[in-house]
């Protein structure tokens, strides 16, 4: 079985607030009902559209088999009604940006597999 992996971006304040419960629920999804993830193929773009100058940027790697029920997929994007589990969170990693501000996300254009 091919483990599906799914990605999210999120400040580190926004991170660092909401773990300490167990879960993980930005104030976004408080208003839209749910948290936007991304395909590997879909990261990049949701990057450079929603978080160009964001200086505190983290990339979150998440296994979706353990999202269960509340994961939804809607005209090809992963929506997850409810909040992500600590546990369900693979990789927290650093974003870099690029001089014109956008961020960096260099191992995601290999596939999505990275370390």
């Amino acid at each position: 079985m091919t483990m599906i992996l799914l990605y999210h971006l999120c400040s580190a304040a926004d991170w660092t607030t909401t773990v300490r419960m167990g879960h993980y629920l930005p104030p976004a999804a408080r208003l839209e009902g749910f948290i936007h993830l991304s395909t590997v193929e879909q990261v990049e773009e949701s990057a450079h559209k929603f978080f160009r100058n964001v200086t505190d940027l983290l990339l979150l790697t998440v296994d979706a088999a353990q999202l269960g029920a509340s994961l939804k997929w809607e005209n090809a994007f992963p929506h997850l009604y409810g909040p992500l589990p600590v546990m369900a969170v693979l990789a927290v990693e650093g974003v870099s940006l690029d001089a014109a501000g956008y961020p960096n996300l260099p191992f995601l254009r290999s596939g999505g597999q990275h370390r």
